[in-house]
């Protein structure tokens, strides 16, 4: 019972046991990715906000938060970076990017297909990009680090 145990935990040990670095640098990663799409995308949103006719919204300010939950929602999304911490989806490229963008691509297509946010395409672009840039430079950037 005692070797089953044992044998169980290094089985458990060998796939999961990674350097803190490792692990450091994917929160490295979302975080930011997190902070560079904050601030491109709330500036752009005040640069599109500012073309705007200021007496036809009740609201002006909302565009700011619904553009901070939206990337806050993308950033979530993305913690499937840390299934890279199991060798055998670190090691192979496909994988690896699914795990980088698939969840956010389809929280992507889920949140800008609902009828509220499809008419504004303009912002929906203006949160996406920065995002989804930033994310690809880091995964181009966690592949080098990993080939090295």
């Amino acid at each position: 019972m005692i070797s089953f145990v044992m044998n169980s935990s290094c089985m458990f040990s060998r796939y999961f046991a990674v350097p803190m670095i490792m692990k450091s640098f994917l929160t490295r990663i979302i975080f930011l990715t997190l902070l560079f799409s904050l601030v491109v995308a709330l500036s752009g949103t005040a640069l599109y906000t500012a073309t705007l006719d200021r007496t036809k919204s009740e609201m002006p300010g909302l565009v700011y938060g619904v553009n901070a939950a939206i990337i806050l929602v993308f950033s979530l999304a993305s913690f499937c970076i840390y299934l890279n911490l199991i060798p055998k989806i670190r090691h192979s490229l496909f994988y690896c990017l699914l795990s980088f963008f698939a969840l956010p691509v389809l929280t992507a297509l889920f949140l800008f297909t609902t009828p509220l946010l499809s008419e504004e395409i303009f912002l929906c672009m203006v949160t996406c990009i920065p995002f989804f840039c930033m994310l690809a430079y880091q995964f181009f950037r966690f592949k080098k680090m990993l080939a090295q």
